[in-house]
């Protein structure tokens, strides 16, 4: 992913989060999923 898209990417992920739901819905794009993975070790992705 470019550093632009990273950027958005991480602000919407961390919104998507600031209600302090830890389960969540979201459409990602393979892309996207991938990052996660790799900045997220933790993360459990359905």
């Amino acid at each position: 992913m470019e550093r632009d898209k990273i950027v958005k990417f991480e602000e919407f992920f961390i919104n998507s989060f600031s209600d302090g739901k830890v389960v969540r819905e979201l459409r990602l794009s393979s892309d996207e999923v991938e990052y996660l993975r790799k900045t997220y070790t933790n993360i459990k992705i359905r």
